[in-house]
């Protein structure tokens, strides 16, 4: 339950602080725009809001260079869909990410648009220093008819030291280290 309210709480700070930063840039003089559309996804960024970190992110995995590493000993490349994990006890198809279960449809219902039967939420790697967080929304249970999405594009990603000690915690169970990574969240597309 805990955990559950501080992912709703975290979802409205960055939302909250998306908002501001898209108001601000509202104020720039927007001479052009580039809008790439696909089945799955639809991606909007206009190149002189400085969102340019967004205009690599698509519903596919972006290139093998594409790539942060460091995290863990690991390597972060491609696409990650935020609800795979719940797949088997929720209604989620796990070739594309798509939620169509009623269940989280109504816990997510504050944040979606009216008219929402199904979202996907994915994080893309679009380059070695960037990442976006996509929200797509969609008027049918399979994912194809867009409704609308947010983007939240972040920068300067740098991966730190490994931190170890860490108090391992319970319910659910945390690990007892971590790899430090710092980013900016440099803009927000709608």
């Amino acid at each position: 339950m805990k955990e559950v309210i501080m992912k709703k709480l975290l979802f409205w700070m960055v939302l909250i602080v998306g908002i501001v930063a898209l108001i601000g840039s509202c104020a720039k003089k927007d001479d052009s725009s580039s809008t790439s559309t696909d089945n799955t996804t639809t991606t909007s960024t206009a190149t002189t809001s400085g969102c340019t970190v967004v205009s690599s992110c698509s519903a596919t995995a972006p290139t093998s260079s594409n790539t942060i590493t460091g995290i863990d000993n690991g390597t972060l490349v491609g696409t990650y869909d935020k609800f795979i994990s719940g797949a088997d006890t929720y209604t989620i198809d796990n070739s594309t990410g798509c939620v169509s279960d009623s269940t989280l449809l109504s816990r997510y219902s504050a944040i979606t648009p009216t008219g929402t039967a199904s979202f996907k939420m994915h994080v893309v790697i679009t380059s070695t220093t960037t990442w976006a967080q996509q929200s797509v929304f969609y008027s049918d249970s399979a994912c194809s008819t867009e409704i609308a999405s947010v983007v939240f594009g972040s920068s300067d990603v740098s991966v730190g030291d490994n931190v170890t000690g860490l108090t391992a915690g319970s319910s659910p169970a945390k690990p007892t280290s971590a790899t430090k990574v710092t980013y900016k969240e440099s803009c927000m597309d709608l």
